[in-house]
């Protein structure tokens, strides 16, 4: 038995008889009243061999430097999670979370996380609207109110001993003491109300959730923050790769300004039948939907904008292409390859969910699914400026150069 790469005890004349290749790691046999391991597990690592002590000492001074800083638990995105952890009753810890203020209040109070069980006295982060979020015991007895919210943010609550200490990107900005939480799992929340409430799911995305079993110091968590911060801070809003029907996770973005960015290449197959290459919001009138109602080329027929008219109907279509719509007040710009190519005024969406369907036409339809490849759509709560555009696009189009085997990127002015 080794620790840390040491060795700590030997055992002769030992006898296994193991009979299938299954492990079980972290966790008790079924109906058994002991316990699953109540702590992180982050790597375990199996070789068909005895290693010897020195590549024993290697491989585990590797693995505890890789994991050295790392948090005890994390996930991208929102959810229902069980961290592993087990109960942290009256435990330390430190959850950081990078995410996105939404612009858009609905009347609800919004839930950002809950951590352990749905409940009195678990640790839940509420939105209740404009600067007051509340962050603490469920049930009151210990809450920061009046926090400041805009745009990009990384949050981070810590918790050591009776006091909880608010950090908002990097920075102290609240303090509570003699808390007295009763976390009986662990569950985490993330952006996701008590089932059958009727109140509202987080209308953000939330990019990033770090959980640490122990209170980090002030450094800690600006270090921290700092490092999220940066790698968030031109990430798109919803990011997927290839067709399919997606929550965006973004919230409601009726009124809201977005751009919608998309590689992709045109297919030379047409059915007679017009090809829906996205809808944004619901099934319905007043949603964004790009539809190709046939032919290629600079007298391509195809449809930008909404559901049931203003919309912007003739745009050049060859091979791989680029495209980007923004929308920016009433204002809906197309852009093909980085180029604006049409802009329309006045353009109402009524955009009433945060659905995004790639590729693929309503359920019972009888038009067609877009019949060419869709590489990768980004979507930003925010109206792209024309340099952002050009830059995504450029990301895009490199990336996807030899997708395949087409390398014909590039607006082609119309002959």
């Amino acid at each position: 038995l080794y620790l840390d790469g040491k060795l700590e005890r030997t055992i002769n004349n030992i006898n296994t008889n193991i009979q299938s290749s299954i492990m079980h790691v972290g966790q008790q046999p079924p109906g058994w009243s002991e316990s699953n391991f109540n702590g992180p597990i982050f790597e375990t690592q199996l070789f068909m061999q005895g290693l010897d002590a020195g590549t024993v000492a290697s491989q585990s001074l590797a693995l505890k430097e890789a994991y050295a800083n790392a948090p005890d638990w994390s996930a991208k995105g929102k959810g229902d999670f069980d961290t592993g952890v087990g109960n942290m009753h009256g435990a330390d810890r430190t959850i950081i979370m990078a995410l996105k203020w939404s612009t858009w209040w609905a009347g609800r109070r919004q839930w950002v996380m809950n951590l352990g069980q749905w409940g009195g006295a678990a640790e839940h982060w509420l939105w209740n609207s404009g600067n007051s979020i509340s962050f603490g015991r469920w049930g009151g007895g210990g809450t920061i109110n009046d926090a400041p919210m805009s745009g990009k943010s990384v949050l981070a609550m810590v918790r050591k001993s009776d006091q909880l200490k608010l950090y908002l990107d990097g920075n102290l900005v609240g303090t509570v003491n003699n808390v007295k939480e009763d976390i009986q799992n662990s569950m985490i929340h993330i952006g996701n109300q008590p089932p059958g409430w009727s109140e509202s799911n987080f209308n953000g995305p939330i990019y990033e959730t770090q959980l640490f079993t122990r209170a980090l110091d002030a450094n800690e968590v600006s270090t921290r923050s700092i490092a999220l911060m940066g790698q968030y801070a031109d990430m798109p809003d919803f990011t997927a790769i290839g067709k399919g029907n997606f929550d965006t996770g973004v919230g409601n973005l009726h009124g809201r300004d977005h751009t919608i960015i998309m590689a992709m290449r045109w297919s030379s197959l047409w059915e007679d039948r017009r090809q829906w290459l996205l809808d944004f919001g619901q099934w319905d009138s007043g949603a964004q939907h790009w539809l190709w109602n046939g032919d290629t080329g600079p007298s391509s027929s195809i449809s930008f904008g909404g559901w049931a008219g203003n919309t912007i109907g003739e745009a050049p279509m060859y091979g791989n292409s680029v495209i980007a719509t923004v929308r920016k007040g009433n204002t809906y710009n197309l852009y093909l390859d980085g180029k604006l190519v049409r802009a329309r005024h006045s353009v109402n969406l009524d955009i009433r969910s945060s659905a995004m369907h790639i590729g693929i036409q309503p359920p019972g339809w009888s038009e067609s699914n877009f019949n060419g490849p869709i590489y990768e759509t980004q979507l930003f709560v925010d109206a792209l400026d024309d340099a952002k555009v050009q830059q995504r696009t450029t990301a895009l189009a490199a990336k996807y150069e030899n997708k395949e085997g087409y390398s014909n990127w590039g607006y082609l002015e119309p002959s």
